[in-house]
């Protein structure tokens, strides 16, 4: 793109301009030459930015599936339960599967109300068993329902 001229032609004419990639004979539209100049400086970089824009945003997108993906391999239920019977001496004698949860026996729900009170009335010196034992009464309500909303808490000291 570079045209040369000897040395000897600038001093014959002086209305001769000296001739660079900006602005050459072939192009008269200077705007135009000084538009190919500034894609041939800057055309690479504009490219190379477009190219890693869509790169990171190829990697988002991929981001973005394998995480819904891990979502929804997650919330499945991989647990199966099973019921194993065993005999006296701790060998099982009968392996079937949970289908359905089945009814507690009455000495069941007994029992089971008998730990709760037990755990939630009971009063340690101990603040780590305390502690430990009331964990495991408020394990027995649920958290949705009023009762454990209006069931006192033994957050804060006693009042006298």
């Amino acid at each position: 793109m570079f045209a040369f001229a000897s040395v000897s032609s600038f001093a014959l004419n002086d209305r001769l301009k000296p001739m660079t990639a900006v602005h050459t004979q072939d192009d008269p539209n200077p705007y135009l030459a000084a538009r190919r100049e500034w894609d041939e400086r800057y055309g690479g970089q504009i490219a190379q930015i477009r190219h890693w824009r869509w790169a990171a945003f190829i990697a988002l997108t991929a981001a973005a599936v394998s995480s819904a993906g891990l979502v929804a391999t997650l919330s499945e239920r991989r647990i199966v339960p099973y019921v194993v019977k065993v005999d006296k001496l701790g060998s099982a004698l009968v392996v079937d599967r949970a289908e359905e949860a089945a009814q507690p026996d009455r000495v069941m729900v007994v029992a089971g109300l008998a730990r709760f009170i037990a755990d939630m009335r009971s009063v340690y010196v101990d603040a780590a068993a305390e502690r430990a034992i009331l964990k495991e009464g408020y394990a027995m309500i649920n958290r949705r329902s009023d009762a454990y909303e209006s069931f006192p808490r033994r957050e804060a000291p006693p009042q006298k």
